[in-house]
């Protein structure tokens, strides 16, 4: 049996994704553009769900966790995989200081460890769960790779809120007065 991702599985995604942003709106009272922004993180977030964890694999063939766990970095050299794990994550932060309160290099790099991390531990609890087979290498290298996206993100938003925090604020448009008073804030905050 495989388990792919399809409509139910965004179904299911959008039916929480709603659910959260009922319970946000009766305990804070976000603006509108903090719906925008947080909407294209609920996208980013199922894009990222559908290229790490599906599909999910679970017919009778022969456990092969022991060969799809790799915990020394860089073990197979650099590669286009690596690139791509590099570049999964740099929209992460560019997006996340928009719909959170964590806005420093330092707390944005935890939490982006966590969530390649986590992406790592929800694959190998994937694995153990079907029985243990595998489609995928469970690797260090990809949390390392993750790591350096999230960085690499930072430093692009930081240069860009510098670039931005020039432009007067847009007193008739509510998004980019939201974005630039973000952005001015980030290009205030030591890297």
């Amino acid at each position: 049996m495989i388990i792919d991702f399809d409509l139910l599985t965004v179904l299911l995604g959008s039916v929480l994704y709603i659910i959260i942003c009922l319970v946000i709106s009766r305990t804070k009272n976000p603006s509108k553009p903090f719906y925008f922004f947080s909407t294209v993180f609920f996208i980013y977030i199922m894009a990222l769900i559908k290229l790490t964890l599906f599909p999910i694999i679970m017919t009778g063939l022969p456990a092969n966790l022991s060969s799809s766990v790799n915990l020394i970095p860089f073990r197979r050299g650099v590669g286009m995989t690596d690139l791509l794990n590099v570049l999964m994550t740099i929209p992460f932060t560019i997006i996340f200081p928009f719909i959170s309160k964590i806005r420093t290099l330092k707390k944005i790099s935890l939490v982006g460890f966590i969530l390649g991390l986590g992406i790592e531990l929800l694959q190998l609890a994937e694995c153990v769960l079907t029985g243990g087979f595998t489609t995928r290498v469970i690797d260090i290298t990809d949390v390392i790779c993750n790591f350096l996206g999230v960085v690499i993100g930072y430093i692009i938003l930081y240069l860009f809120a510098k670039a931005i925090s020039i432009i007067p604020d847009g007193k008739d448009n509510r998004l980019l007065k939201y974005s630039l008073t973000i952005m001015n804030e980030i290009s205030k905050k030591k890297t």
